[in-house]
């Protein structure tokens, strides 16, 4: 990396273990609009990264074993997370460039809350946040990105009063539940899926609306457990029940879904924005190629929808069937046809989304005490086995997110298997990667050549098989 940032950035973290924790206790001004009454004060003070570093606190260099807390959790994500690098993303040329083609003053997308929204801690991304509160901007998704603002609990959790308070006490002192999977799934979507704004909390919004994508920003395609497995862990996880790999992807498919149907919800149902939102549809729909049909184009998204009509981007819907047994199948077809006229109606639109995210935040509660057994994972994979008809995993999106529902059941179907068999840790994980790369071996991906999932049809036949003996 070519910025100047990268330049600085050993300079800086050196420093950082040097800053003593103490914090910086100036507060976030709230938007002018969010009245001050509805504002915890909690809610808008952070402490600041930095605040973590110190070696007695969580920035030692070694794990202190045996304890629950390491004390090196904040040198682990330094090192480690790809989250402390999100500022420095703007500040590279791809960018700028965007920062460019979006007409963003200076070319600086390090300036720009649609940018700094996702990109930092959203309560230091406004614009008329303090000067101390806008210095976490450098640390990128910081400490409290995730655990929330600490100015209210940065000195109690560190007392043995602490440990004894329930998760509830400790949210009300601004420390995020992210011990609870729905609760991390929530805050992960709600950069990588994206939010509406919320003004009482002084959040902005975070919409990667079509203009971004327009201007050069990848497309969001989140997944909660492919993610979650690519994340260097800075924590101790506690030991997983049964199925763990199964339920973090169910409630990763369900709280994803819910997430973008609130923005959904709010881009048709806010009359100052622009309506259709492009974002809300098929890329391929508009960006193909020239020839008639196009050599990566899937046989069957001719006729999904008329002519002049967009098929609806599936991603974050389509395993929702599956998931719940079909008990929003019947909204999940209404909305789809909705969103597939010329002209949807963004009235109607809004109501169902908004509908289908308060059933969806029901079944979320329901997948909290939900056991993930063999006998779960067998109708999961049952409910994926129904995905054979090429109607049904037609699209590229289906058809990836089957195959990280098929890795996400037989990685819990493995270590279910393995529970009771005497072997190692490290042998009983040597087994599980065995099994993912048969699994892999046969949904290989070769985009630049051989193998495609969107024309190859030797590779559908194979698919069907592995989800027919996964049935079985």
């Amino acid at each position: 990396m070519n910025s100047p940032s990268a330049k600085r950035k050993p300079v800086f973290w050196m420093l950082l273990f040097l800053v003593p924790a103490t914090g910086c206790q100036e507060t976030a001004a709230p938007r002018p609009t969010a009245p001050a009454s509805n504002t915890p004060p909690v809610a808008m003070q952070l402490a600041g990264t930095s605040s973590c570093s110190g070696r007695a606190c969580h920035g030692n260099a070694s794990p202190v074993a045996g304890q629950a807390i390491q004390l090196n959790e904040f040198a682990t994500w330094a090192l480690h997370d790809p989250h402390v690098g999100a500022y420095d993303v703007l500040l590279n040329e791809r960018s700028k460039k965007i920062a460019r083609n979006l007409r963003i003053p200076g070319e600086q997308a390090e300036n720009d809350v649609r940018c700094l929204a996702c990109h930092t801690n959203p309560l230091a991304a406004l614009p008329d946040a303090a000067p101390l509160v806008q210095a976490e901007r450098r640390f990128g998704v910081g400490c409290e990105s995730c655990h929330g603002p600490a100015s209210g609990w940065l000195v109690s959790h560190t007392t043995a009063e602490w440990k004894k308070l329930t998760v509830a006490e400790k949210a009300k002192q601004g420390m995020y539940p992210v011990q609870d999977l729905a609760a991390r799934a929530e805050m992960c979507a709600a950069c990588h899926v994206g939010q509406p704004a919320d003004v009482a909390k002084g959040l902005p919004a975070r919409d990667l609306y079509h203009d971004l994508l327009g201007a050069g920003h990848p497309r969001l395609s989140f997944e909660l457990g492919s993610y979650l497995s690519n994340l260097a862990p800075h924590w101790l996880e506690k030991e997983q029940e049964p199925g763990h790999e199964a339920k973090v992807w169910a409630v990763g498919q369900v709280v994803s879904a819910k997430s973008a149907l609130q923005l959904l919800a709010e881009r048709a149902g806010n009359r100052g924005r622009p309506w259709p939102e492009f974002a809300e549809y098929d890329c391929a729909a508009c960006h193909h190629d020239l020839r008639e049909p196009a050599h990566w184009e899937p046989d069957s998204v001719k006729g999904r929808a008329p002519l002049g009509a967009l098929p609806w981007n599936d991603w974050y819907v389509t395993m929702l069937p599956g998931v719940l047994n079909d008990r929003l199948a019947a909204e999940l077809v209404e909305l789809r046809a909705q969103m597939a006229k010329r002209y949807p109606d963004r009235e109607k639109v809004a109501q169902q989304a908004r509908d289908m995210g308060r059933k969806l935040s029901e079944q979320q509660h329901s997948l909290h005490v939900r056991k993930f057994d063999r006998k779960a994972i067998q109708q999961l994979v049952a409910s994926l086995v129904q995905r054979r008809q090429p109607e049904l995993r037609g699209s590229w999106d289906t058809t990836d997110q089957l195959c990280l529902a098929l890795f996400a059941l037989t990685e819990a179907a493995q270590r279910d298997r393995l529970h009771a068999v005497e072997l190692s840790p490290l042998e009983k994980r040597n087994k599980i990667n065995t099994a993912l790369q048969e699994l892999r071996d046969q949904v290989t991906l070769e985009l630049n050549g051989q193998r495609s999932l969107r024309r190859d049809a030797e590779f559908r036949k194979d698919l069907d098989a592995l989800l027919r003996r996964l049935g079985e």
